[in-house]
């Protein structure tokens, strides 16, 4: 039986191994190409599928290493397909052997570009001569003539689905290697953020663009002019779209740039709702860099986050909405007034304490205590603080007692409901 075989390399080693189904890998005795597309002879071969093949290798094949052979998968991992038995062969050649329709995706891209194209120009006008041949036929003929160029018709339309998708790959292959000669002589140019960004932009690959950026503010000197490069970095950066989406997720970028910026305040005036504001860590982004922000942040730091298309960021965390709530539903911070509707939400200021009562029922007992007031001066609140200063088992439990005492609800159902309040 003859056998279609693409040849891979395993990731550790670099030896190259044999894929014939979905199920695993061959070794391979000699030195085939790699990628490629072969073609084992096997007589005697009963099925087209790794597993028949593991057991015509345990007779046939050469050992490789020792060890239990009773099974076809611990024959696999010692015999190998030896160097007589295979040929490297072209993808149209690879077409018309068994296994072809089910690897068609991976056989696309083990073969070069080319070879696919002269595949398709060959067998194409053949097809289209066949369709018209039959189409000139009496009714009953036609059935009979294009039903038995069906395997034809799907076997076309395989390989010009795998043409389109080499071809994507073709096109990502040259890209990089086109992007990688331009970074190395970019490498050789003093440092200039505009030729830089310049060159970045006219790479031809968002990760060729990403590596240009990475390598500048690799290169931003050392010294009190840094920020200013950085600014100057991440303006003209803003100015190409491409450049804007290379770097949309990319922490290799922002984690050199981000610490050289000064994340100032952006609105000093007007006034903002916290109803749906979360606390978040401040991390670098265009998110960040676009965003409404109130009072200088810091990256690492909590913040408070409004979403929405533009995003807004608070410096401050829940405990400022605890503050704004504390004031009556209003407060000036950092120029900006902060709201929460206090009367429609009844129940917020007491949730918003939830939180510290679970924290602080673990590291400071007195200080979940008092975290409740007057509410919390109850005999038995006492006692058991008391007790979970010397036992931390009991702090669940405080906590459970003073979070029901505080908001008048289970404490467990409180906890949810203060989560949906972030």
């Amino acid at each position: 039986m003859k056998l279609l075989a693409i040849v891979q390399a395993e990731p550790k080693t670099g030896r190259a191994n044999l894929v014939v189904d979905h199920t695993g890998t061959v070794p391979v005795l000699g030195a085939p190409p790699r990628p490629a597309l072969l073609e084992l002879d096997c007589p005697g071969l009963s099925a087209p599928t790794r597993s028949a093949l593991l057991r015509w290798l345990a007779t046939k094949g050469e050992r490789v290493a020792e060890g239990s052979a009773t099974k076809g998968s611990a024959a696999g991992a010692l015999d190998a397909v030896p160097e007589h038995a295979w040929r490297p062969i072209t993808f149209d050649e690879a077409v018309d052997l068994r296994g072809f329709r089910e690897l068609s995706y991976m056989v696309a891209n083990a073969a070069p570009l080319d070879e696919i194209v002269t595949c398709l120009r060959r067998r194409v006008p053949k097809l289209l001569d066949a369709m018209d041949a039959g189409l000139a036929l009496e009714d009953a003929e036609q059935i009979a003539t294009l039903s038995g160029l069906a395997l034809d018709r799907q076997t076309l339309a395989t390989i010009a689905w795998g043409l389109s998708a080499r071809a994507d790959r073709h096109v990502a292959e040259l890209a990089e290697r086109v992007d990688r000669e331009a970074l190395a002589a970019l490498r050789r140019q003093t440092f200039d953020v505009e030729a830089w960004v310049s060159a970045a932009a006219a790479m031809k690959a968002p990760l060729g663009r990403l590596a240009a950026l990475v390598e500048l503010v690799s290169r931003i000197p050392e010294g009190d002019d840094a920020p200013a490069h950085a600014l100057a970095i991440v303006r003209a950066v803003a100015r190409q779209k491409a450049l804007v989406n290379a770097t949309a997720f990319a922490p290799a970028f922002w984690n050199g740039i981000a610490p050289l910026l000064d994340w100032a305040p952006t609105m000093r005036a007007g006034a903002l709702s916290l109803e749906n504001a979360n606390e978040a860590v401040v991390t670098a982004s265009w998110d960040l860099w676009n965003a409404r922000r109130v009072g200088r942040v810091k990256i690492g730091r909590k913040a408070l986050v409004i979403p929405g298309g533009i995003q807004t960021v608070i410096r401050g965390t829940r405990a400022l909405v605890k503050q704004v709530i504390d004031a009556g539903g209003s407060l000036r911070h950092h120029g900006v007034t902060l709201t929460y509707p206090t009367s429609a939400r009844p129940l917020t200021p007491r949730l918003v304490e939830v939180e510290r009562i679970d924290t602080l029922a673990y590291v400071d007992p007195d200080a979940a205590l008092r975290v409740i007031g007057e509410r919390g001066d109850v005999p038995a609140l006492h006692a058991l603080v008391e007790r979970a200063k010397t036992d931390r088992g009991l702090a669940r439990v405080l906590a459970d007692h003073l979070i029901e005492h505080a908001v008048g609800i289970d404490a467990d159902v409180a906890r949810k409901l203060a989560r949906g309040h972030r």
